[in-house]
This record gives C-alpha cells, structure tokens and sequence, in this order.
C-alpha cells in the first residue's frame, strides 16, 4: 500500500464519515457493495464546487486527494475492499454492520430518546440501596407526560376506603405506553374533591409486579347519578377520538405498510411520527422522509431473536391506542403523582368491576364544566372569522393578479405577433442574401479553378524546361568525359612509344651512356609525374561524375517535393479566396527562383572545378616545354613529343572553354 501524503487527509477530512454514513444508508445485501466509481464522484459532488468539476486539472487532483482518504480508510480498517466479477467494490466490515444492527439506527438522539433508555434499565429489580436519584426523575417525568394535573388537597385528615387496601408506592419508572395509551385533558379544574395526602415512598416492586393505576378521585359521599355519568362517559368519549389522532405523515404510514407486508410476524406502529417497534419496546426516528434506518432495524439480529422468542412462546400483540403528547405547563405548581401497584394478578372484568363499582360508591357529585369546551368554540369562530377575511383578500388579490394577467397575455400576444412578421421578413432578406451570395461564390470558385488550371500548365511548362537544360549540361558532361579520356589514352600509348624508342637506340648511345642514364632518370620522373597527372584527374573526373549525379538526384527530389507541393497547395485552393491565390503564386515563384538559383550555384561551382583543372593543365604545359628543351639538345624526338603535347593540351582547352560558353548559356537563358 502506497504511502498517503497528510495534505490528501487535511483537504478532505470528513470524507471517512460522509463514506461510511453513505454505504450505511443504501442498506446493501450480504454480498453486495459499492463500486469505487459511485464513491469517488458522490464525494466529488458533495465537497467540489462547479467551478472545481469544471476545471479538468483541478478535478484530478480533488480525485487524487479522495482517492488517498479511501486508501487510508482501507488501511486503517474502516471500510472493506472485495472483488465481485472482477470488479472492486466497498463496503462496511462485518463487526460494524453487526454493532450497528444490535444498537439504534437513530442519527440525532433527543433528550426523552435518552430519558427512554435510562428507564429502561430499570425494569431488572436492582437492589433498593443502589437505586439512583437521577433515574427516579427520569422515571417520574416519562409517568407523568401527557397526565392531567391534580388538585392540591386541603389540610384534613383523608377518609380511607376499606375496600382499597393498597401500599402506596412511588416508583422510579413504568411504561410509556400504559401512560400513552390513556391521555387526559391537561386543563386543571376549579372544583374537585379533595385528594388524599402520599404516603412516603416504600421500596420499588419488581419489574413483574409493577403496574401503572389510575389516579383515585372517589371517596365515600352521596351515591351520583346515572345520567350524570352518561353524560360524562360521552363527553370523555369524544375527547378520547380527538386525543387518539394519530399526526404521522402519510408516506411513514404507506412505509410500514409496504413494511409489513414484508415482515409479517414483527410488530411495529407508528406513533406521532415516530416508528414503536414493540418486539424491542423502543421508538426509531424516520430519516430522509424514509424507513430505511427502521428496516435496518428489523434485519438486525437482536431483533430477530426477539421475534423469534416471542413466536416460539405463542404471545399475541394488541395494538395501543394511539395519542397525543401533551405537554405540562411547568410554570404552575406540580403535586407529585402517586402510583398505585397490586399485590396480584388480576384480570381486566376485575379491573372493570372494581372501576364500576368505585363510581357508583362515590357520593361525590362532579359537575362536568363545559367552561373550556365554551373557549375552545370562542376560539374556533374567532379563528373562522379570521380565516374569512384572509379567504376575502385572497379572492380579491387573486381577481386582481387574473386581471393582470389577462392584461399581460393580451400584450404578449401582440408583441408576439409583431415579432412573427418581423421575422419573417428577416429570414426572407437572410434566404435572398444567402442565395447571391451562393451564386456569387460559385462565379469565384469558377475563376479560381481556372486560375488553378492556368498554374498548373504553367508549372509544367517550367518543370519541362528545365529537365531539358539539366539533360543538356548531362549530355555536354558525358562528351567532355570520353574526349578526356581518349587523349589520355592516346598520351600513354605516346609515352610507351618513346621507352620503346629509348631502349633502341641505347646501343648506339653507348658513349653518352651516363649521360643517357640520367636522361633516363629525368625521363623516369617525367613519367611518374604524368601518371600522377593522369591518377589525380581521373579522380577528378570521378568526382565530377558523382557530385553531377547526386546533383542530378537532389534536382529531380526537389522537383517532386515541388509538384506535391503543387498539389498540395492546388487542393487546399478550392477553399481559400482570391488573396489566397496570389499569395501561393507569390511564394511558388520564390520557390522557383531560389531552386534556378541553387542551380546557377551549382553550375557556378562546375566553371570553377573546370578553371582549376585547366590551371592544372596550364601548369603541365609550362614544365613540358621545358623538360622537352632539355631532352631537344639531347635527342631531336623529344622535340616532336613535346609538340604532340602541347597540341593536345591546346585541344583540350578549346574543348573547355566550349563547355564553359555552353553553361554560361543555359545559366544566362530564361
């Protein structure tokens, strides 16, 4: 694994978090995962502006920058990678998948989501010294939420009911459902029967033993009537449908339906738009308009095993009621709440017998006070009035805005016909325009294929021109080569003649014999130094045959390149304009005249290779005369070969001189 810079993980720190939230909420399967693709541009959108994803370059070092955060998450544990058809893919390791479906989904826990969980670890019968202060109030505010405030008694001694004998307790917590399930109006009235005074608190039951009652609001007076408490009954009924409303959104309610039909044997509700799981006892929050986090919830082991245990004993399920949540005025002054607990088990007709039987024994008459349903009406035809007037000034604001519009459209309407005729007229001169100027350009591409065609013809004509001078300076080249050649031919076979001669006539020169031998020398040396001669200019000549030839191979390459130039540049003229053209004419004369200018050049360097040779000509004929002087007072024949040879050194002059007029002519021809 590579080693990953700090500047990568300063840049982006909250991408390990923004990836494992991410790969958490897609509640993906056993096997499945998340390609490296999907995260990369997921935290390219989350934390790069458009001005970033833009740039290419600074888009690249964003994505080295995240790629270096993912390495170090694989490194460090966090995030796992497999290889699923050959292809990466990312995912959450498989102790914090476990962790995660063992404990809540919940992103944002509230202060009751924790009073919840506090209380709940009191339902295991701890010991009565190691009971907590703390957890008691906790306890006490869950029991009393959504209660109606009682009375506060006045100083007598309270009346105790023989048929009641219960040890008051007052107990750190119970339910939240038993206290939810039966929600009370939290308006105080002004005339109860006095409440008996709480006994000190005793020592918590057991978790099984302990039970939430009903507060007692009976003590032994007059018998009441039956009609009063019918009438009572319904008032309480009506109050109970208007509490019982249930105020979850309508897409939790069609989640956990689609959820149920899933997870047939699990039982979930939702309740003032939180999600109850009552196999685990704990309320979930949705997240993201959503019940992904609850499905989690319902996939996770701890979960299961609920399921599965409370299936195996056969327990059934009843559906509480739901209600609302009604908050206590804690400005006004609280009475504590006194609990009552049981010391058996006992059925709900018992319970209801006893409920039945304590109402009619009550000789209390309670008079039923309408005085906050008489507010509550107040308010509501205040609140319709307003409402009335709002709806008023509506129909008029939107009577006025109709009209505006209707203005508006008539405007539009005009303007747009106006602008449909202007157009028109605008796209008639555009298709006139568009048609001459068609006609126009066809006249000049017309005229410049002409013009195209006339230059061509006229490069050829060049072209042909000078392949027949270069073929002309070849052909003079070749002639000079072969007379040179001959009369070096004819020298040799000369200079073979007097050896022969020489050597004939030693006999007779036998007194002038050192004499003769040092002619011989002389004679010797003369020969040495014409082979030398004839070595040094056939090389010469050679050279000349070689470097004519290359130039004749550059000449004929140029002359190529040039025509596919002229190709080139013919091609290319059917798009381009008439100062296109002349600028090409323009360069291909340049181009013309730089190549007659090489060649001028070339032919200038031939003249001085042919004046440098008859220099060297010229320079033999001035040793020869003198050499044949010396051997003339000796020998009469040497006379005649001298003359022999400078005749010969005559011609091949003239025959230089006609190759220089030659070149001199075609280098000054047009």
């Amino acid at each position: 694994m590579p080693r990953i810079s700090d500047m990568s993980v300063d840049r982006f720190p909250e991408v390990p978090d923004f990836v494992t939230h991410y790969i958490r909420d897609q509640n993906l399967a056993d096997d499945d995962g998340i390609q490296g693709r999907t995260l990369i541009r997921v935290c390219l959108e989350e934390f790069c502006d458009e001005a970033v994803l833009r740039d290419t370059v600074l888009m690249k070092s964003a994505k080295k920058d995240i790629v270096a955060s993912i390495r170090r998450m694989i490194s460090d544990g966090v995030v796992c990678l497999l290889h699923q058809e050959d292809k990466p893919i990312f995912r959450l390791p498989r102790e914090e998948l476990a962790a995660e479906d063992v404990t809540t989904i919940v992103v944002e826990q509230r202060d009751r989501d924790a009073e919840e969980a506090e209380t709940s670890l009191l339902e295991e019968d701890p010991p009565v010294g190691e009971i907590d202060v703390d957890r008691h109030a906790a306890g006490y505010t869950e029991m009393i939420r959504g209660a109606r405030p009682m009375i506060e008694p006045p100083a007598e001694e309270d009346i105790s009911t023989p048929s009641r004998k219960r040890r008051r307790v007052e107990i750190a917590a119970s339910d939240s459902s038993s206290w939810n399930s039966i929600s009370l109006s939290p308006i105080r009235h002004s005339n109860s029967t006095p409440r008996r005074r709480p006994q000190p608190p005793a020592s918590p039951l057991s978790g099984s033993r302990r039970r939430s009652a009903p507060m007692q609001y009976f003590s032994l007076v007059k018998a009441r009537d039956t009609r009063d408490y019918q009438a009572e009954e319904r008032l309480r009924q009506t109050l109970f449908k208007r509490e019982k409303k249930d105020t979850s959104p309508p897409w939790l309610l069609q989640g956990l339906e689609g959820l149920r039909s899933r997870y047939a044997d699990d039982t979930f509700e939702a309740e003032n738009g939180m999600i109850k799981c009552s196999d685990c006892g704990r309320d979930f929050k949705p997240a993201n308009n959503g019940v992904s986090n609850f499905e989690t919830h319902l996939r996770s082991k701890g979960h299961r095993a609920l399921v599965a245990k409370r299936i195996e004993c056969g327990l059934t399920y009843q559906q509480s009621l739901r209600t609302k949540k009604f908050d206590i005025d804690y400005s006004e002054q609280q009475i504590p709440y006194m609990v009552f607990a049981q010391k058996s088990q006992q059925t709900l007709a018992d319970l209801r017998t006893k409920y039945f039987t304590a109402i009619e024994g009550d000789t209390h008459t309670q008079s039923i006070r309408l005085s906050f349903l008489e507010r509550r009406l107040v308010e509501a035809d205040e609140r319709n009035v307003k409402q009335r007037e709002h709806f008023e000034k509506v129909v008029e604001t939107s009577e006025r805005s109709s009209k505006d519009t209707k203005d508006k459209f008539n405007l539009l309407s005009e303007v747009l016909k106006s602008t449909e005729t202007k157009c028109e007229t605008k796209i008639r001169d555009v298709t006139d325009r568009l048609d001459s100027s068609e006609s126009k350009n066809a006249e000049l591409l017309k005229s410049m294929k002409q013009q195209i065609v006339a230059f061509q013809d006229s490069c050829e004509k060049k072209l042909d021109e000078t392949n027949t001078r270069i073929a002309k300076n070849l052909h003079n080249l070749i002639k000079s080569e072969l007379v040179s050649r001959t009369k070096l031919e004819q020298l040799a076979s000369q200079i073979s003649q007097l050896f022969e001669i020489n050597k004939s006539q030693d006999e007779e020169i036998a007194k002038l014999r050192s004499q003769a031998e040092e002619q011989k020398n002389v004679v010797q040396n003369l020969h040495s130094q014409l082979e030398e001669a004839k070595k040094i200019q056939e090389e010469n000549m050679q050279r000349q045959c070689d470097s004519d030839q290359s130039f004749r191979k550059t000449i004929t390459d140029q002359m190529e390149a040039h025509l596919q130039h002229t190709e080139r540049c013919s091609k290319k003229l059917a798009a381009e304009n008439q100062a296109g053209m002349k600028s090409m004419e323009r360069f291909m004369s340049d181009r013309i005249k730089s190549t007659e200018a090489q060649c001028s050049k070339k032919f200038r360097s031939l003249e001085k290779k042919n004046t440098e040779q008859s220099s060297k000509i010229e320079r033999f004929e001035h040793v020869i005369p003198v050499i044949l002087d010396d051997a003339q007072n000796m020998r009469e024949y040497m006379e005649e070969l001298g003359n022999n040879i400078a005749a010969e050194t005559d011609a091949a002059q003239s025959s230089s001189d006609e190759v220089r007029r030659d070149g001199r002519k075609t280098s000054l021809a047009p």
